[in-house]
Formats: C-alpha cells, structure tokens, sequence
C-alpha cells in the first residue's frame, strides 16, 4: 500500500500522521497547482485524486475528490494557470491518446470531474510529457511530447494543434521549456528533453532541421530525470543506475552559430521526393503544366506515394495548422513549394507509427465485435471502424 505524508523541511518529520492519499497501487504522479492551493496525484489504477488545501492552515491538504479514468492508464499530466482568470487548470493524457481537462472549484461547489475531453493523438501514439509555452506572452500552447519523438504545440483556448515538428526518432519521456535568456524569451527558449540514456536541447518551437537540436550520452545505463536553471546556461541529469548526478553546461553562443543559415534539406531522399512532387501534379489528365507550388491537399497523394496512409483526424489537423499559420481558411488555396513539402512529410507523417496491416485491421474487427450468435451487428458501426482502420493501413 502506497501513502504520503506532509514534511516541515527543516526536519523530515511528518507534519500530520495521517496520510493526503491511500491507494493499492503506487503513485505515478504528483503536482501542485501553480498557487499550491491544490495538489494532484495519479495512481496506477487510472485514478487521478485531488486534494485542497485547508482554509486555515496551509500545510493540511483535504481531499477534494477522486476521477476515475476508465481503463486507460495516465501518461501525463500538468496543472496551469490562466493568465487572465488566474483560475487553475488541470490536464492529462492517456494512453488512448486522449486529453482531458477536469473541472476545479476551489469553493467546492461543483465536484471533481471530467470537463471536457479531446482525441489529441491517433492510437497508438500517446503524449508522455506535458509542459506548458508561451511565444508572445499572450498565447498559451500545451507542448505535447508524443512517443514517436513529435512534439505538439496545442492551443489551450482553441482547443487546436498549432504546430507540429519532428525533433527525434525516440520518445520524449520528460521535456521542459528552458528560458535559456529571460531578456529575449522569443528567440532564445529552447525545450530539454531526455531519451532512454541521452540529454538534449532543441530550438523552440523549431522547423524540424537538424542543425535546431543537440544531443549529448549522459548516462549509458539510463536517463532517470532532468532539470534546468532558468535564465542561466546549466542542467542537471540523474543516472537511473549508475547513481550519479551530473551538471552540464549548455554553450549558447555555439548552438546559435549553428541555427546561423541552416540550409533547406532533408535527410531523406531528396530525389526521389522532387520526382513524385512533380508526379502528383500530372495526376489530372488536363493538367499538361508542372509548377513550383502545389495546392496543400495535394500532400495527401505525396505521403500516399510514399506507403503511407494518413487518416481524416490528421488531415484535418494538418489544415488546422497551416491555415492558422498562413492566415487562409480554405486550405484549397494554400500554395506550398517542394521544401515545404517535404518539411510537412517529415514533420508530420514520416516514421509514422499509426500504419496497421491488413492482419491489424481484421483482427480489430472481430476483437470489437466478438458476439454472441443472436446478437445483431450494428452496420453502421462496422463500416466506420472498417473505414477508420483502413485509412491507417499500409500496403504490404
């Protein structure tokens, strides 16, 4: 059985000898809300409970109320504050890919419950950090760290996808926002990161070329946490077995000669993506012209070219994106050249860990609709799953 205490930090003694929480599984999470009045703590039974601090004494934490997440494990989870209501909020992520925010009432006059609830990710990806980002002070984006190595710019108020960009192959189990230079917070913010056994740093919010991240083997035996000195150029990294602790100090004037005129490439092959940009072009029999620019749905027939098959959530998020970006609400009208074109690919779909198989594919079929010989399968249903499943499948 998994408890915790309050501490007088002079001490270690426990302020009070009754536990803020009692569970059967151990606890995964714990955050304060950004004015300490609430503290949350997930469990790995998929519980989330929080606690509210007493009117009078601000050591002893009540409980305030326990949400159950289904069956779906949470992955992450991040308390906020409004800037303009100072009202406190609070996050997760499962791994159903799901973000959900829950309703806090420091009066106590409504319980502790799901608010609202969004697909942010396609199973099976799923978010693994959270942290919160402002570029101009006014904008608040959660950065959603996914584990197929994207990070995610979401807009807390809009409830949209601002920016995705591809920073490694690996899965970001932590990331912070470090403000390497509280002066110039735009263009020197970068967001650290740690691997299984690797610390990094990438340029925020970055384009996704190689040149904007940096990556150092800080433990060989495992990464176990990370941290960093705001306005100052240090971070510290814990070994998960090799019990050492160990300071870094990041060389900013270095990683900036290094963002200094980064060439437009890819790593990928280059030929071969400028011959099925032109292709995808030529696919209209009364188009006889080859452009510079392509209309941005024709990016779905590019990532199809190359065996990849994206569903309508990531199309519709893609538009989302760029429309915001360019100011334009018709994607239709959305021109892109070929650099864009391949810097969307890598950002978005390549590497892509959504694609099902044909095996996949039936075997969710009968795994959803396992039923009894009298029971009648809703068709409507089927079809969706069918369609749904079969915009992830690649071709074998």
């Amino acid at each position: 059985m998994e408890y915790y205490h309050s501490f007088i930090a002079a001490t270690y003694n426990p302020i009070s000898n009754r536990p803020l929480h009692n569970s059967q599984s151990s606890i995964t999470f714990l955050q304060f809300s950004p004015n300490t009045l609430f503290l949350a703590a997930v469990s790995l039974d998929t519980s989330i409970t929080l606690h509210v601090q007493d009117e009078q004494k601000s050591h002893i934490y009540h409980n305030h109320g326990h949400c159950m997440n289904d069956f779906s494990s949470i992955t992450a989870i991040l308390f906020t504050e409004d800037r303009h209501t100072n009202k406190q909020r609070l996050f997760s992520c499962n791994s159903d890919g799901y973000l959900i925010e829950y309703c806090i009432d420091p009066l106590r006059q409504y319980p502790f419950i799901i608010q609202s609830q969004m697909n942010l990710v396609e199973y099976p990806s799923y978010v693994s950090s959270l942290v919160l980002y402002s570029i101009d002070k006014t904008t608040d984006y959660l950065l959603c760290s996914i584990n197929n190595g994207r990070i995610k710019f979401f807009d807390i108020n809009s409830k949209k996808c601002r920016h995705t960009v591809q920073a490694i192959d690996h899965s970001f189990p932590q990331i912070k926002v470090w403000l390497n230079d509280c002066e110039d917070i735009l263009n020197r913010s970068y967001l650290v990161y740690r691997t299984s056994n690797k610390i990094g740093v990438m340029k925020l919010p970055g384009t996704g070329h190689s040149n904007e991240y940096d990556m150092i083997l800080a433990h060989p035996t495992g990464v176990r946490l990370v941290d960093v000195t705001s306005c100052h150029n240090l971070l510290i990294s814990c070994g998960e077995k090799d019990n050492c602790i160990f300071l870094w100090k990041f060389n900013r004037i270095s990683m900036e000669k290094r963002l200094e005129n980064q060439p437009i490439e890819s790593n990928l092959e280059v030929k071969q993506f400028q011959s099925l940009f032109y292709y995808i072009q030529l696919q209209d029999a009364s188009n006889l012209t080859i452009e510079q620019f392509i209309s941005l749905p024709l990016i779905i027939d590019f990532t199809r070219a190359l065996g990849i098959y994206i569903s309508e959530g990531q199309i519709q998020e893609l538009y989302d994106e760029q429309c915001f970006k360019k100011n334009i609400l018709d994607p239709n009208q959305i021109k892109i050249d070929f650099h864009e074109t391949t810097r969307i690919f890598y950002n978005h779909f390549a590497n892509n860990t959504d694609q099902m198989s044909i095996d996949d594919i039936v075997k969710s079929v009968f795994d959803e609709y396992k039923v009894s010989m009298n029971a009648k399968i809703n068709i409507q249903s089927l079809a969706q799953t069918l369609m749904t499943n079969g915009e992830k499948m690649t071709i074998g």
